[in-house]
């Protein structure tokens, strides 16, 4: 059986509480989509955090979570990655085009 070095399981611990925010755990997943759709908001790819059916949305609380998981983590964002991306001239590209290109780029 393998051990963690303790710094991965401290990294492993702050993936653990940052995805139970950003996925509403708290709340069995009922704010899953939202709290997806507010971590892509804020790098700049949604507009918002709609979802399909209009009255989803995140749980009571769940914005202070993920905001506090946002402070506390910020070496689990990817922000700078997303922002590479769009400056690498693929913001006016279809998904499938950046996708694509994404996987190429990172092999």
């Amino acid at each position: 059986m393998q051990t963690l070095a303790s710094g991965s399981r401290g990294l492993a611990t702050h993936i653990n509480d940052a995805t139970g925010a950003i996925f509403d755990a708290a709340n069995g997943d009922r704010g899953c989509m939202p709290g997806i759709n507010e971590i892509l908001r804020r790098q700049g790819l949604l507009r918002g955090r709609w979802c399909l059916d209009p009255k989803e949305d995140l749980s009571p609380g769940q914005m202070g979570e993920i905001d506090r998981v946002c402070r506390a983590y910020p070496h689990l964002a990817d922000d700078k990655f997303v922002e590479s991306v769009w400056t690498a001239g693929y913001a006016d590209k279809s998904t499938e085009d950046v996708g694509s290109e994404v996987c190429r780029r990172f092999r």
